[in-house]
């Protein structure tokens, strides 16, 4: 499997919220978390009226909260006139709020930038833009090597220079954040924050230097939109923001002798959800150590026990100076029987240490060279063992285990200059290392080991309920779901996982070498599944399997292209006219053509098995994402990015006409249509939620019922089986990556489940 074709698996596999058990993502989602605390854009409000708000309206907002909360545990003020621009974000109306006074917009070589939205108060200046029609050829080439475990590679340059503002000819604002905002193949779309431009001043020029992520010299450069900006008008739609203030019985800010809690800062009513804002105090909870941020998200419950879905506002910059306090945000959507809890079951802690650990390298270490160590050291009440060291190309790397709440330690060394750390693994059980210029050092070293990162239990609970007079909104009844974690549980326990009538064979993605190590490309490759006797072909190193109607046959992506196996002679060969270019192939109903996509153009073709009368079928900028054939035989079924979620679309083949579907709240396409072109089975976003469930729905997305939905559990690759009675998926703990995808099928129409333990990877087709 070369780097272009791993690399759009990974990124399928990250779409689809299921992290590869080669690459561990936890530190990175971590940081990204505390940083920012941004996933998703916020639903924009349907008021379109600036709200003021009256002093009647001011004191019987504190009114309202000292009776809610009652007033021997809060008082709840209002401590300025914060107030909040849905997209936008906190805004201080107390200097006067000024906006942008239309919508700027320049077109340069078929791109096009637009500057949506601008609003200034006296501590800031917020911009929202957007830049559309990056065409393919102006990112960087996909072609960097492979790196290896503790080598940092440096891969084809790419813009991220940072746009700023002039508002005079001798001084610029520079960017003071970014948060919010998306991205597709042929643009992104962003918020940055600048500092308060002074109220004499009407106009500036938002300067772009160059595109982000585009190639140098590929795309225009230096792109300057001139804003003017006006006092705000009654069509900017300002909310209200009740700052709470608490008193010391409460879950709130209290003394370092205190321990730690939960605090609620602000409250936002919406048209249709609440935000919550506030922070988690360390106070004196962890002598010494340091909160770092979450280590799960938390669960927020109604009165009667039952999980809430919840989302992360992106248009709030959540940031604090303030040691051992970090801040949070949710939103929620109304309905729910108050009182509402928010428990936050676990922390991530850096408690400071101090230990030195030696080896002896040799005088001529070679790469792939392994030292058994066994050391163990006492940190901070927890035991470390020091298990082995490694060399690698340009560094030394270290396997650790512990109990299961450590997760990683921090480590230099001590004599020597590196270049660069890294880390990884799971709970218990993780790497450290250090990366070195040449010359890397040899003989005796030394280390030191000063930080210890530790996911420390709780659970911390805050409690709340709407003020009384807020608007309700009416919740559907909520739908009987076929899997959840405890049926799951359930099953997986269960012996009998055989179903009778459930034939056909599987064709995977996973493991085919069992060498001990984590799925990696030089122990993972393609393999079918004979669900009638449960026998098992491997196929060898390729990706992006697919089988034949019949069966008979298989295809994938590999090295030199499109791979055609006869599965009974076992005869493989390359489709002619293919490359490694060339990925997700597949089959017509007939399997007289195979359809794909190229990645460097991002298009679709289409070509038969013979190699003959190969096609591009799209021409476009938007990276289609290829679902497969409907059963007539002449159309395809695609998805693309679009402005809310991926945008469904038909094309006939034959009379070149294409056809809109619905519009699916998803990253990847994790999307399956029956046999029948009935139905179809599709991965979205949970309503008001951060995970994603598994949906049926008739072809049009009307009458979609949710089928699965496992807490924190990423599900991926939906497949309906050749008889349209069976939905296979894969199930994955993102806590766990070495645990594996394990692989369940659901009659939507029974909730009748079953797992397949001979299947652990990512099953890309089911066929007779």
């Amino acid at each position: 499997m070369n780097e272009k074709q791993s690399r759009a698996v990974l990124q399928e596999i990250a779409d689809a919220g299921v992290p590869p058990e080669t690459i561990d993502l936890w530190p990175s989602v971590r940081k990204g978390f505390d940083e920012t605390q941004v996933f998703r854009q916020a639903r924009t409000s349907r008021l379109t009226k600036r709200i003021t708000i009256p002093v009647f309206l001011i004191i019987a907002a504190m009114i309202i909260s000292l009776i809610v909360v009652g007033p021997e545990r809060a008082l709840a003020a209002l401590r300025g006139l914060l107030g909040y621009v849905p997209g936008v974000g906190l805004v201080d109306e107390g200097g006067g709020l000024r906006m942008l006074a239309e919508p700027v917009s320049l077109v340069r070589d078929g791109i096009t930038v637009v500057v949506e939205q601008a609003v200034l108060d006296s501590r800031q200046t917020v911009l929202v833009f957007s830049v559309d029609g990056i065409p393919p050829e102006a990112r960087p080439p996909d072609e960097i090597e492979q790196p290896r475990s503790g080598e940092v590679l440096v891969g084809q340059p790419v813009c991220s220079s940072l746009p700023y503002l002039s508002i005079s000819d001798h001084e610029i604002l520079p960017i003071g954040q970014q948060g919010g905002g998306r991205g597709w193949a042929s643009g992104y779309q962003s918020r940055v924050v600048y500092p308060a431009i002074p109220p004499d001043i009407q106009e500036a020029v938002f300067i772009i230097p160059c595109l982000h992520g585009t190639s140098p010299g590929a795309a225009p450069k230096n792109w300057q939109l001139g804003l003017r900006f006006v006092p705000a008008s009654q069509d900017l739609a300002v909310l209200p923001v009740i700052e709470i203030t608490a008193t010391p019985t409460d879950n709130v800010p209290q003394t370092e002798e205190t321990g730690a809690n939960l605090s609620l800062e602000k409250v936002i009513e919406l048209e249709e959800n609440y935000i919550l804002a506030g922070a988690f105090h360390q106070g004196a909870e962890f002598p010494g150590a340091r909160v770092m941020g979450i280590s799960r998200w938390p669960e927020i419950v109604d009165a009667n026990g039952h999980n809430l879905p919840f989302t992360t506002p992106t248009d709030l910059d959540l940031a604090s100076e303030e040691m051992g306090v970090f801040p949070w945000a949710y939103a929620i959507k109304k309905g729910f029987d108050a009182p509402l809890s928010i428990v936050l079951e676990a922390v991530d802690v850096e408690y400071p240490v101090d230990a030195y650990f030696q080896f002896d390298s040799g005088n001529d270490p070679q790469e792939g060279q392994e030292w058994e160590l066994n050391q163990g050291f006492d940190l901070a009440g927890h035991r470390v063992e020091l298990v082995s060291a490694v060399r690698l190309k340009n560094a030394y790397s270290f396997n650790f285990k512990s109990d299961e709440s450590v997760f990683a330690i921090a480590l230099e060394d001590p004599d020597h200059t590196p270049v660069g750390g890294f880390g990884g693994g799971q709970k218990g059980d993780f790497k450290a290392g250090i990366e070195y210029a040449d010359p890397v050092p040899s003989g005796q070293l030394q280390y030191h080991i000063f930080g210890l990162m530790v996911s420390q239990e709780g659970p911390w609970t805050l409690r709340w309920e709407p003020p009384e007079g807020s608007t309700s909104v009416s919740t559907a009844i909520p739908q009987q779901i076929c899997l959840t974690l405890e049926s799951l549980q359930l099953e997986m326990e269960s012996e009998d996982s055989i179903v009778e009538g459930l034939s056909g064979k599987m064709i995977a993605y996973g493991r085919i070498n069992e060498d001990g190590e984590s799925l990696s490309p030089s122990n993972a490759g393609i393999f079918v599944v004979n669900l009638t006797d449960g026998s098992r072909q491997i196929l060898g190193p390729g990706t992006w399997p697919s089988l034949s109607p019949d069966g008979t046959h298989a295809a994938y992506s590999g090295t030199a292209g499109l791979y055609i196996v006869d599965l009974v002679s076992g005869d493989n060969v390359v489709l002619p006219g293919t490359s490694d270019y060339d990925y997700n192939p597949r089959w017509s109903p007939d399997a007289s053509r195979l359809a794909f996509v190229r990645i460097n153009d991002l298009n679709l073709y289409v070509v038969n098995v013979d190699g003959s009368d190969l096609r591009r079928v799209t021409d476009g900028p938007e990276y289609e994402l290829l679902i497969g054939w409907l059963s007539d035989g002449q159309s395809l079924a695609y998805v693309f990015p679009a402005a809310t979620g991926l945008q469904l679309r038909f094309l006939n083949l034959t009379m070149g006409e294409q056809r809109d579907g619905f519009v699916i709240d998803s990253k990847g396409a994790n999307v399956s249509i029956s046999p029948d072109d009935q139905q179809i089975a599709f991965l979205e976003r949970v309503e008001g939620g951060l995970s994603y469930g598994l949906y049926v729905a008739s072809l049009d997305g009307t009458e979609r019922r949710l089928i699965a939905q496992i807490d924190h559990w990423a599900l991926s690759d939906p497949r309906w089986s050749p008889d349209g009675n069976w939905i296979s998926f894969g199930i994955s703990d993102p806590e766990d990556y070495d645990s594996g995808t394990v692989t369940v099928a659901i009659n939507p129409t029974t909730c009748e489940i079953v797992h397949f333990d001979e299947i652990i990877g990512y099953v890309q087709d089911w066929s007779r």
